[in-house]
């Protein structure tokens, strides 16, 4: 079963339709009741945000769209809420793909990291291009610690990859334009 591509493709649709409803984790739900339900975090994320934007670090955005009765495709388990993407995030943005060096860069070397770096759950920093001397760095495109990456580009069946970037990434590390 697991040989043929077209079994292993509809393996990983099927596990991720399960996620998404929850009913891979209704056993841990069970044994953690004390968890924060996700309207709660919901507040948090908005109470954040709005406080940077009072701080002037980022914009206001433009209102998002309310989910509708006709948008919800399935009931979710209790605690969790339907929402939009960019509701969730405080910034999103783009890297930058200068021309760089083949080989990996050094430890203590600024490098761009390759669509392959972005994989399924694992962030590989091994996968990058060495930033060239002559190029500046672009320090506000290093990948820190528990950023979200998802690849915004890359074949049908790998596009949308994402990643959470873990405590131990190497510093020097820049997004690419395709993330």
């Amino acid at each position: 079963m697991f040989d043929e591509a077209a079994n292993v493709k509809k393996l990983r649709e099927t596990i991720l339709q399960l996620a998404v409803q929850g009913k891979l984790t209704a056993t841990w739900r069970t044994q953690n009741p004390t968890t924060e339900p996700a309207s709660e975090l919901l507040k948090r994320v908005q109470a954040e945000k709005a406080q940077l934007v009072k701080d002037k670090k980022i914009k206001k955005e433009k209102l998002l769209d309310p989910i509708l009765e006709v948008d919800v495709p399935y009931t979710l388990p209790e605690g969790w809420v339907w929402s939009r993407f960019g509701d969730l995030l405080l910034d999103i943005e783009a890297g930058k793909s200068p021309s760089c060096n083949p080989q990996e860069a050094n430890l203590d070397e600024w490098g761009v990291i390759k669509i392959s770096a972005v994989s399924w759950g694992e962030f590989l920093d091994r996968e990058n291009k060495k930033l060239p001397p002559s190029v500046l760095p672009f320090k506000d495109k290093e990948i820190m610690p528990g950023d979200f990456i998802m690849s915004r580009a890359n074949t049908a069946d790998l596009i949308a990859r994402s990643v959470i970037v873990g405590d131990s990434v190497r510093s020097k590390l820049l997004l690419n334009d395709k993330t």
